[in-house]
């Protein structure tokens, strides 16, 4: 597999609810700018690094819309910037 490294990792929860979402991106293991964004939801794209911020920033959005928060996140290691705030 080429996506070895964890480049960012968030989890999302819901006030009242046992329900979680989470996001985790890999970025490639050959150094490249390329990253995989997987969700619990079975989603799953790649791009380059402001691509897949943007994928990541939108998916926010729409958690946020239905009622859920970032309860966790950390960063991994990358040669490119992720832009996730």
């Amino acid at each position: 597999d080429v996506y070895k490294r964890q480049a960012y990792n968030s989890t999302f929860s819901k006030q009242g609810s046992a329900e979680t979402r989470w996001i985790l991106v890999s970025a490639s293991s050959d150094g490249a700018n390329s990253f995989l964004l997987e969700t619990s939801l079975g989603e799953k794209s790649t791009g380059n690094n402001q691509e897949v911020s943007k994928r990541f920033m939108v998916l926010e959005v729409e958690y946020r819309a239905a009622g859920f928060i970032r309860s966790t996140s950390g960063t991994g290691n990358s040669p490119h910037p992720l832009f996730i705030w």
